[in-house]
């Protein structure tokens, strides 16, 4: 669990870090924000989670709803498997999970016929922008999503980083990445806004995203019982 998110806050650095490159931004001036960043998020984090504890009754449990902690169960359940449990007991030889190993031989396969295809037709310009490896690690997300944020995140990338890309680039170009940063922002405030100013007064707004009854069952249940 520890080796897991040292390396995934790593990665996650060097994506940063990466991006700075590419925007100019000098390294010593991204590492000090990011420092300050991660110094003022536990700090703030630490105290938003106790402070949520005490005050939603049910959290982190499914008579919570919707603060039932998906990605937080998620890495609760990964570690009683790969600690509790064991590896060998949940993908060995006559588990359950056990055709799960084949995912290694596809993700090692999968590539190959891309590239053929890419060498064979190299006028088809969509099939240069085909990355099994980036589309295989999108996926990892997929276990503590809602079923409707993926087709949400397919949508909104294909409108503006095909369509908007294609034919108004240069808005593209100039604004993209200020929505994004706004979409992103905007998530987050509008969350604090409906937490404080609405649950915390007893008003909730009705809609068939946050009523648990209208989505899919399946949604909830594990794949094999």
């Amino acid at each position: 669990l520890y080796g897991h998110g040292s390396l995934a806050q790593a990665l996650s650095y060097s994506q940063d870090m990466k991006l700075a490159h590419y925007m100019k931004i000098p390294p010593r001036q991204v590492l000090v924000y990011q420092t300050v960043g991660i110094v003022i998020s536990v700090i703030v984090q630490t105290c938003l989670f106790f402070w949520l504890i005490d005050r939603i009754p049910h959290m982190c449990r499914p008579e919570g709803y919707p603060w039932v902690c998906r990605s937080t169960n998620l890495v609760y359940s990964a570690s009683v498997i790969w600690n509790l449990i064991g590896p060998l007991k949940v993908f060995g030889e006559g588990s359950p999970y056990s055709p799960l190993l084949w995912g290694f031989l596809f993700g090692l396969v999968l590539p190959v016929p891309v590239y053929l295809l890419q060498r064979r037709f190299p006028r088809i310009t969509w099939l240069k922008h085909v990355y099994i490896p980036v589309i295989l690690s999108g996926i990892v997300g997929l276990p503590p999503m809602p079923p409707i944020d993926f087709p949400m995140w397919f949508l909104f990338g294909f409108v503006f980083n095909f369509i908007i890309h294609r034919y108004w680039n240069p808005w593209w170009q100039k604004y993209n990445f200020t929505l994004s940063a706004g979409l992103d922002s905007g998530l987050a405030l509008s969350g604090i806004f409906q937490f404080m100013v609405l649950a915390q007064n007893g008003l909730k707004l009705n809609w068939w995203g946050n009523q648990v009854d209208r989505q899919c069952p399946l949604s909830s249940k594990p794949w094999i019982t």
